[in-house]
């Protein structure tokens, strides 16, 4: 394991961060992101499962970078082995998407491919920072919940034409602007509510919603399959039937999902598949 001295940080409450890459090249470009990022202290490197164990015993809530194929390390069975324990905010690094569904059903955080690009790095990161911040604040909002895990029981108030509506957020699949509004879709049902799309999604934990379009936050899990046209956008079939538009815009945030594209001008035939 190689350590660092993170002495540039200057945020007071800095992210700890460990690299766990055996590819020369991702790690140097993963340390050297890290290394430069005034909101992370960056830990060092770890190379075995004993070292990422010492780590998570001091810093369980810490942002690893993990190989899928680190010689001495099987990352998915270290994150089965995390059982109830408050789990680390995990982003993966591979050569293919042939881990994606391990990924998902783990609930890691990131995926991303090689090559890795400094912009998807930094898209993944800013992302994760997000989550860990979210994380943090409802920690001290709700202190008596033991894992430290509230997003499961957490409740949104949507007022909505003189009612107060509790959501929970799992219960979203997606939500869309209709001007100064946004419409909450639910199951069978849907709520309107003054709001901006901004207002709204700083309300969501970027874990679990990602905004996919200006007019479009959708719930992760929700996510049935992704098809690529040769414009680069991608159609979004949710898993209750609705197809919704994924703009090139948007895309660097799932590109944990939908990889690095190098030819956007493929034919619209590629497929990939998020149903377990």
């Amino acid at each position: 394991m190689t350590l660092h001295n993170a002495g540039n940080v200057s945020c007071v409450m800095p992210i700890p961060s460990v690299v766990v890459d055996g590819n020369q090249c991702s790690r140097t470009a993963l340390c050297s992101i890290l290394d430069r990022d005034p909101e992370i202290s960056f830990l060092g490197q770890c190379e075995t499962e004993k070292e990422v164990f010492a780590i998570l015993q001091e810093h369980p809530r810490v942002l690893l970078f993990m190989d899928v194929q680190m010689p001495r390390l099987d990352c998915f069975q270290l994150l089965r082995h995390l059982g109830s324990a408050p789990p680390p905010t995990v982003i993966l690094i591979a050569s293919d998407t042939r881990h994606v569904m391990d990924a998902l059903q783990l609930h890691v955080f990131g995926y991303l491919l090689r090559p890795v690009s400094e912009s998807l790095v930094r898209a993944n990161l800013e992302a994760a920072k997000r989550h860990l911040e979210y994380a943090r604040v409802s920690n001290s909002l709700f202190p008596l919940c033991a894992t430290g895990v509230v997003a499961s029981s957490e409740r949104l108030v949507i007022k909505s034409r003189g009612r107060f509506i509790f959501l929970r957020s799992g219960e979203i699949d997606w939500i869309e602007a209709e001007g100064n509004y946004v419409r909450i879709h639910a199951g069978p049902t849907s709520f309107i509510e003054r709001k901006t799309m901004a207002s709204f999604e700083a309300q969501l934990d970027p874990a679990n919603f990602a905004r996919i379009h200006k007019s479009t936050i959708v719930n992760l899990d929700q996510i049935r399959e992704l098809r690529v046209w040769p414009t680069g956008e991608y159609v979004v079939f949710m898993r209750n039937g609705k197809e919704l538009t994924l703009t090139r815009y948007y895309r660097e945030r799932l590109s944990g999902l939908l990889g690095h594209q190098r030819t956007s001008e493929r034919p619209a035939d590629k497929l990939l598949c998020l149903q377990g």
